[in-house]
């Protein structure tokens, strides 16, 4: 793993005002939250550029309800790198008209195609006809939509169910991210309503439905959020991505500061504007810490020829404890990865 490695990807939160009140938010998300202005954004816009970074996510909240987002999009066009949108799709015709003409692809957040289910987890009544309607539109006006489908105990079992649901309604699916649910900001309270961690059996279910999207409908799935290879059978780890929080990828929030964590707003190492702060990336104690894998302790783990892209498994989407086996906690490893 290189020491220093160069930063790809940049996932820029542009706010955190959200038109949905999602029980599960790991930032906590609402109307109520005031948005940076465009001449605050500029100069991170420029720093990403200078730092040659190569892509560029634009996030929330709900990226679509910064006052400015029109203006953001067209100042994005200036510079090198490429663009794409996560969003909700929950807005009307005429932003899903500008989307329409300022993106090649988005990703669009799913919670279910149960609508009842998707009012739970989004917090609005209404919304899930919106944004089906939103990516039917989006379809038509030729871009590729990446499903984000945020996995927990109400919609697991749904998901290629709910890619059937979408070709069959014309929606022209590109890529499926799988991910599991954070238990951070509102999220932290949302295991009463049952959108809590998945079990390891609950997660093979998800990987056998995703097995048979790529086959059956003839769309990658992948699971952005890693899980330990040697828990999985060996045809699976294809689609279990390694995190890349902290080595080629960082997020940075509203008001510019840059963390490892990607669901932990709360941990942040510097703001993007600072004039060291590609001497703090590549220097950084904790980045360094992160970045050479010698906190993990588990002796198969360290043998494990797929140590570098597993990582044990842990994820920095994650601040749960630091550097923990999340999903393979309590867990007995069947056999070494090999």
């Amino acid at each position: 793993m290189k020491p220093n490695p160069h930063i790809q990807f940049a996932v820029l939160e542009l706010t955190y005002h959200c038109n949905l009140f999602c029980p599960g938010c790991y930032v906590s998300a609402s109307n109520k939250f005031k948005s940076p202005e465009l001449r605050n954004i500029i100069p991170i816009l420029s720093t990403l550029n200078s730092l040659d970074v190569e892509n560029v996510l634009l996030c929330g909240g709900e990226p679509t309800t910064h006052p400015q987002f029109r203006e953001i999009v067209e100042e994005c066009k200036k510079y090198n790198f490429s663009i794409c949108l996560s969003t909700n799709g929950v807005f009307n015709t005429n932003m899903a008209e500008f989307i329409g003409r300022s993106f090649r692809e988005l990703d669009i957040s799913l919670r279910s195609i149960n609508e009842k289910d998707f009012s739970t987890m989004a917090g609005k009544n209404g919304a899930y006809h919106l944004m089906l309607s939103n990516m039917i539109l989006l379809s038509q006006l030729g871009l590729k939509i990446n499903i984000n489908y945020d996995l927990n105990m109400l919609n697991f079992q749904d998901v290629y169910d709910s890619m059937v649901l979408l070709k069959n309604n014309n929606v022209r699916i590109n890529k499926v991210w799988l991910q599991r649910h954070s238990a951070t900001g509102r999220g932290k309270d949302a295991v009463p309503l049952k959108l809590g961690h998945l079990s390891l059996d609950n997660y093979i279910n998800v990987l056998n439905q995703a097995n048979r999207i790529e086959k059956d409908l003839k769309i990658k799935c992948r699971f952005l959020d890693p899980i330990p290879l040697c828990l999985v059978p060996k045809q699976f780890h294809k689609m279990i991505l390694s995190d890349s929080f902290g080595f080629d990828w960082i997020i940075i929030n509203p008001d510019g500061r840059v963390r490892i964590f990607a669901m932990d707003t709360n941990e942040d190492i510097c703001s993007i504007l600072d004039t060291q702060f590609k001497s703090i990336w590549e220097t950084d104690p904790s980045l360094l810490e992160y970045r050479s894998l010698e906190w993990i302790q588990d002796p198969n783990c360290i043998r494990c020829k797929f140590l570098s892209r597993c990582k044990s498994g842990f994820i920095t989407s994650s601040p749960n404890a630091k550097y923990d086996y999340l999903l393979a906690e309590n867990q007995h490893y069947p056999f070494i990865a090999s």
